[in-house]
């Protein structure tokens, strides 16, 4: 008899897998004898949003049980993250599963050596504070793509518990401007961060990279080189960005849709009040 069930932790000593903070395991149990698993976590520690960090023995039917399951849990959005180069095989799986492509992510490296010149310095980084939090909601949320922003952001109270890891981008004329920040993210390189750009960045792409390795660097100290990813909003910058920094990575994620959407009134009021501003501005 076939069972499906999140494993608990009597589960995971039993069956040997690895004890992950943060992740947990779903299991397809047959005549109590565990056949299959993916691994899964609540992306940004929303209840509402579960991102699979591998899909097992890539078996449809499993899949759609975990997300069947947890759909009825008001997950609204389930979503993953897969290398194009390494795990072509994943991909094709989840989009057979009816996962679909919404963005790309492209990492390129930082390498050490002296920091050059940056001849026009617009933009300035610096550590979070309290008062940007609603900025940086405000900047995640815009920066998604507008089918998903009624679930698909990085919230306060995540923000908040990732405090020590943000850097923020801001005017270099006036520092309480936040116009983008850059966030550390889970994975084989300790010093890795995606830049997060409300639309059109304000400024050249290399001004950004040039003020996060002063601060990081030159000024905080943290390490001598560092990698930093942008999604694909950005690809027109790219040719430049390549003559100087190592892509060493192209990942692409995608969504499925779970449990109803229920609107954010908070969200579509605070966005819709932006573009309104913005088209009367322009």
């Amino acid at each position: 008899m076939l069972q499906t069930r999140k494993l608990n932790l009597i589960d995971i000593f039993r069956l040997k897998k690895d004890l992950l903070w943060g992740k947990y395991y779903y299991g397809l149990f047959e005549d109590g004898k565990l056949v299959d698993s993916l691994l899964y976590s609540k992306l940004y520690n929303n209840k509402r949003l579960y991102m699979i960090h591998n899909c097992g023995r890539h078996a449809r039917d499993f899949v759609n049980k975990f997300i069947s399951h947890f759909a009825k849990k008001k997950v609204r959005y389930f979503l993953a993250e897969f290398d194009e180069s390494e795990q072509a095989q994943d991909i094709e799986f989840m989009h057979s599963c009816g996962f679909k492509r919404y963005n790309r992510n492209y990492c390129f490296e930082y390498g050490a050596g002296e920091i050059k010149a940056n001849a026009n310095p617009s933009v300035h980084c610096r550590s979070l504070e309290r008062e940007d939090i609603d900025h940086l909601v405000d900047i995640d949320a815009s920066s998604q793509i507008l089918e998903y922003r009624d679930e698909l952001y990085r919230n306060k109270k995540f923000l908040k518990e990732e405090h020590e890891n943000i850097v923020v981008f801001c005017r270099a004329a006036d520092t309480k401007e936040v116009i983008g920040f850059a966030i550390k993210r889970e994975g084989v390189h300790e010093s890795s961060y995606e830049f997060i750009f409300q639309g059109k960045m304000l400024a050249e792409l290399d001004n950004y990279i040039q003020a996060f390795a002063e601060h990081y660097i030159h000024f905080e100290k943290h390490a001598d080189s560092f990698r930093f990813i942008l999604n694909e909003n950005h690809k027109d910058q790219f040719k430049d960005l390549e003559q100087e920094h190592k892509l060493t990575w192209v990942s692409q994620c995608l969504i499925r849709e779970g449990a109803p959407r229920i609107r954010d009134h908070k969200l579509a009021t605070s966005l819709a009040f932006k573009r309104a501003t913005q088209t009367n501005l322009s």
